[in-house]
């Protein structure tokens, strides 16, 4: 089990990242409703990847939480 000390540190070196890089195969059309309906990223259980906007939501979510963590 990490000390809290030793957690902190390692959370203050995660959010040093100053950007993300998200790309996308364009040329792949997807044609997904992604809506309150859609499984929590732990309940995915499709084979097929999630749709590059369901990555893009959760990956905007949790930057707007590490955002209000650092203020």
């Amino acid at each position: 089990m990490l000390l809290f000390s030793e957690l902190l540190k390692r959370v203050y070196v995660f959010v040093q990242v100053t950007g993300f890089d998200s790309v996308d195969d364009e040329s792949k059309p997807e044609h997904v409703i992604f809506d309150k309906y859609a499984p929590l990223p732990e309940n995915w259980t499709s084979v097929e990847n999630p749709p590059y906007a369901y990555y893009l939501y959760y990956m905007y979510a949790n930057m707007t939480v590490l955002n209000h963590l650092r203020r």
